[in-house]
């Protein structure tokens, strides 16, 4: 049933009872800005007072700086209803709404601002945030923790492996390019692999890894940077994207960097400096978010100085160097990679073998050019190519035998044996200092046709460094 008025003045006791019961506070203004009723609301949130408000115009209010700007002159000026945010001079912030009231002749004779009090909001809001970074950071040392955990195994005891995992764990904090350097087969995968899984970008993107010499140069750089349909014959359908694309958010390890081309070099650099890259083909830049991880086995700062590798992407790629020590630098390794492997073999191929204390100090005595990668097969070799058990100082590769004393071993070894023996540690003993057959040839006083026939003879070859093969 619709109440009906007698007078006015029961009308106006309720609309006067409405406007104080608001919640919500609300700002009465004529059509000139001067202001006529505010409700107890509004002197609640605003913490203005009435003598403050009543009577002056809205202009004059904020000259005396009690609000940062007027919303009743936008409204007046636009014709239509307009929100805000305002600053009270208690430091309050408020979200003001504006709306104008019109006379049948379409004049505005009334502004009614309905204001809320925002700062409970923004304190809910800053406190969300808050939470939200906690659960970041949280996500990211749970992560952590459990990588530690259940990293891929880089076994080690000595030092100089333990200096360089903490430096690795340190550079994931950062997002910084690192350049990690060491001989072949030494873990550089590893260590690239810990610093991305200890990274934040873990969490965001993924982990693409290339070994820059393993591909020919052009396959390479459509492989890195994509290509557009029609950018060369066999170009598929509607393109496509390059490992820097897909690694958006993540990390790229650019393995062998020093085996990239220098057509593509200028591209990487590129990619470093100005964070973006061009597809194959195409003429769109891309600006992926990529963190650069890269190694060698080289010495790059010789290939500049030949101009074999760019100066200026040098120094972009070497901004934090980490190098990892060959095998035969941290002989603490070797013991306890022998353990884990013999035990990964023997579930591998269901064949349980060891070694005995005189094989074990053979595994000491030796360099291990090869490093890891040379441990891990000759170990395999073993274990499926010899009968017994226990593995002993006569089941090894001669090429390991030859550059290590044992005198009780060599005892045994005919004249001829122990010639040949000699022989063959004195020419990889040359090559390995000299680098080339000219000069060890020179040094050990043959030849060098004699020395190349002799290196053929023993096994001797050169895989970035002069090595064995058994």
């Amino acid at each position: 049933m619709i109440k009906k008025y007698n007078d006015s003045d029961d009308l106006m006791v309720e609309l006067n009872a409405i406007f104080e019961s608001s919640y919500d506070g609300i700002y009465l203004t004529d059509s000139e800005g001067n202001t006529l009723r505010v409700n107890s609301a509004y002197q609640r949130i605003t913490g203005l007072s009435l003598e403050q408000l009543i009577g002056k115009n809205i202009k004059d209010i904020v000259k005396q700086g009690l609000i940062s700007e007027s919303i009743t002159f936008k409204v007046l000026e636009q014709r239509k209803t307009i929100t805000m945010k305002q600053t009270i001079s208690t430091g309050k912030e408020i979200l003001v709404t504006g709306n104008p009231i019109f006379n049948n002749q379409g004049e505005i004779i009334r502004v009614v601002t309905n204001v809320r009090d925002m700062t409970e909001l923004n304190n809910l809001e800053r406190k969300l945030e808050h939470s939200r970074e906690l659960q970041v950071f949280y996500e990211r040392e749970i992560h952590q923790l459990k990588n530690k955990r259940n990293h891929k195994k880089i076994i080690f005891k000595s030092g100089q492996m333990q200096n360089a995992i903490e430096m690795g764990e340190r550079l994931a904090r950062v997002d910084t390019t690192v350049l990690i350097q060491g001989e072949s087969g030494v873990g550089k995968e590893l260590i690239a692999e810990l610093i991305h899984e200890n990274s934040s970008r873990s969490l965001k993107g993924t982990y693409i890894k290339i070994n820059c010499g393993a591909i020919p140069g052009d396959l390479l750089e459509s492989e890195l940077f994509g290509y557009e349909e029609g950018a060369f014959t066999s170009a598929r359908k509607g393109g496509k994207a390059g490992l820097f694309e897909i690694a958006d958010g993540g990390t790229i390890f650019l393995d062998e960097i020093a085996e990239l081309p220098l057509k593509l070099q200028a591209k990487l650099l590129r990619v470093l400096q100005d964070k973006e890259l061009t597809r194959l083909g195409g003429a769109k830049p891309i600006k992926p978010d990529v963190r650069v991880v890269s190694a060698t086995n080289k010495d790059l700062y010789e290939m500049v100085k030949q101009k074999l590798f760019r100066e200026d992407l040098y120094y972009r790629l070497n901004v934090v160097p980490l190098l990892i020590p060959p095998l035969r630098d941290r002989v603490e390794d070797i013991l306890p990679l022998t353990s884990y492997y013999l035990e990964y073999f023997a579930k591998k191929h269901k064949i349980i073998k060891t070694l005995s204390p005189k094989t074990m100090k053979c595994f000491l005595s030796y360099s291990w050019p090869g490093n890891i990668r040379e441990l891990i097969n000759t170990l395999e070799r073993l274990i499926v190519t010899v009968d017994h058990n226990i593995l002993e100082p006569t089941d090894l590769p001669k090429a390991l035998l030859s550059e290590i004393q044992i005198p009780e071993l060599h005892a045994s070894y005919s004249l001829i044996d122990s010639v040949a023996c000699l022989e063959k540690k004195m020419i990889t003993k040359a090559l390995m200092e000299l680098r080339t057959t000219r000069k060890a040839a020179k040094k050990l006083g043959i030849s060098q046709s004699c020395l190349i026939k002799k290196a053929k003879k023993y096994g001797i070859i050169f895989q970035n460094s002069w090595s064995t093969e058994n």
